[in-house]
């Protein structure tokens, strides 16, 4: 990953109005593979809403997900619905809410929750709290193996220095750069289908989420050639 600025290799702590300055080492990822900025894959990006008030919640039937609901994922990494937190017909024609599609990936991009470095796929179309941003590839097969990197990769890490209120500005993730298997800048895409093949296996055969995750982590290391010396 590459750092252009001074303060993407910065964290400022206040206390008492004066500040400590702390260096921070960037996420360095070297792959065999030339790595492809996210922005030039067939995607899309957009952040939530803020919530309508309490009352548009009441019998409501359009899933919304906050922030909160990425504790509470399936075992596939999908957010699971909650039938108690649906917005109302109404509220859709009143607010200027955004729809986002079954498949986004979600992640926080304001607030304290980005350091929980919480991820999950939408199941059905939803609206979206504001503190998320979602990201949807065309590719469904690319879009999951894109999901896998981001966990591996741990999105809090894509934060401008923690200034008291953190957050991830929309140009730090266009800019993210993947060690997508390619040639020439051309994706292999047979490398990603036996990515998701292996990955269904551990799914199947590993029932403990920390060891699975651990397998999974490995199994992007793999796909993605990197350098397991040069993680940091």
């Amino acid at each position: 990953m590459k750092i252009k600025n001074l303060s993407d290799l910065i964290k400022f702590d206040t206390f008492d109005f004066e500040y400590k300055v702390i260096l921070k080492e960037p996420v360095n990822i070297i792959s065999e593979y030339d790595k492809i900025k996210i922005k030039n894959l067939n995607f899309h990006i957009k952040k939530g809403s803020s919530a309508p008030p309490n009352e548009y919640f009441v019998k409501g039937k359009h899933q919304f997900v906050r922030a909160d609901n990425l504790n509470d994922i399936d075992d596939y990494g999908y957010i699971k619905n909650k039938s108690d937190d649906c917005l109302t017909d109404i509220a859709l024609e009143k607010f200027n809410l955004k729809k986002f599609k079954s498949g986004t990936i979600l992640f926080p991009t304001s607030g304290q929750s980005i350091n929980t470095n919480n991820i999950g796929i939408l199941k059905d179309d939803s609206y979206v709290a504001q503190h998320l941003t979602g990201i949807f590839v065309d590719d469904e097969k690319l879009r999951l193996f894109i999901f896998d990197f981001l966990k591996f990769f741990k999105t809090s890490n894509l934060k401008e220095a923690d200034q008291g209120y953190p957050t991830i500005k929309e140009n730090l993730i266009l800019n993210l750069e993947l060690p997508i298997p390619n040639r020439g800048r051309k994706i292999l895409f047979n490398e990603i289908e036996n990515h998701l093949k292996k990955r269904e296996l551990i799914y199947k055969n590993e029932n403990n989420i920390r060891k699975r995750d651990l397998l999974l982590n490995d199994l992007i290391i793999e796909t993605c050639k990197i350098s397991k010396e040069d993680i940091k």
